[in-house]
């Protein structure tokens, strides 16, 4: 009889949130979503749709919702933004909510304070070296 292996640690359950995949700001959720090791992350990712970025988010087999966040002025659509993003963080279950862009950071952490998430939230270009920063339980995430 076989022994079993070495349980596989959990996988960190990530959350990209990006107001619009719009230039520089989708660009970089793209990279991430397409660059990080799908063995060590769950990823999913959020965004405002209308751009032509959107498609390329579909290509990747990782779970993407199109929230109703607006780059424009618009308080109403961004309100039922908000609440999708309350609703996505209560069902998600996140270890991690990454920000992108101003209205995405504003949401994402109101949407944090009223579900009590207890995840951590980062709200920066630098990707890279946040995730290396993060405490994870007994390890190092990058």
């Amino acid at each position: 009889m076989t022994e079993p292996g070495p349980a596989r640690p959990r996988r960190a359950r990530v959350l990209v949130l990006i107001t619009s995949t719009a230039g520089g700001a989708g660009l970089h959720a793209f990279l991430l979503a397409r660059h990080l090791p799908r063995e060590r992350y769950d990823l999913s990712v959020a965004f405002g749709p209308g751009y032509p970025l959107d498609a390329r988010f579909d290509t990747l087999d990782i779970p993407v919702r199109r929230l109703s966040l607006s780059r424009r002025l618009s308080p109403l659509r961004n309100l039922r933004g908000l609440l999708e993003v309350i609703g996505l963080l209560r069902r998600g279950r996140f270890d991690m909510v990454l920000m992108e862009t101003s209205m995405a950071g504003f949401a994402g952490r109101v949407a944090s304070v009223l579900t009590v998430s207890r995840c951590a939230f980062w709200w920066c270009r630098s990707t890279h070296r946040a995730l290396s920063r993060i405490p994870w339980p007994g390890r190092s995430i990058v």
